[in-house]
């Protein structure tokens, strides 16, 4: 089979390649969902979000959001949502907290999940302690809980 081409053929590659080139380029420019004047400032504060995580830091930061439970609602979770907005303000970002009212069931008495077949099993609604983990032993961590299901058996039909 020959695969000679023709001058016309080659003109389309040239100019698929000139397109692609030039949609790379833009690409690299603008950015969806940002005016073309807002694009160069979005290029510059992603550039610098991904200079900053190293592992170290990385699990710094883990360790300092894990370190005490903050159920939603808590002063413990405020303090943590206190924590991440200056965070990111000494990344130069806005950021502003909001208040909103919401629902927030918490449980008044334990929990009690139970399997009944094939064989009667009661089981865990506390995660177990981990030794090298001191949090996971503290007593503000709330057992498992489902927060908006009425109260009730479920058998099988």
């Amino acid at each position: 089979m020959n695969k000679s081409r023709t001058p016309a053929s080659g003109c389309s590659l040239l100019l698929m390649i000139m397109m692609a080139s030039q949609s790379i380029s833009l690409a690299q420019t603008t950015i969806d969902g940002f005016a073309p004047q807002l694009s160069d400032t979005e290029h510059t504060l992603e550039t610098r979000f991904r200079a900053v995580p190293s592992p170290a830091t990385a699990r710094e930061e883990l360790r300092r959001l894990t370190a005490e439970a903050h159920i939603a609602g808590s002063l413990e979770d405020y303090a943590t949502a206190v924590y991440v907005r200056d965070q990111m303000r000494s990344f130069g970002l806005d950021s502003e907290l909001k208040e909103y009212q919401v629902l927030l069931p918490y449980p008044r008495t334990p929990s009690i999940v139970e399997l009944i077949a094939p064989r009667r099993e009661r089981l865990q609604v506390r995660e177990s302690v981990i030794p090298e983990d001191p949090s996971s032993s503290s007593k503000k961590i709330v057992p498992l809980y489902n927060g908006y299901g009425a109260t009730g058996d479920i058998e099988r039909l």
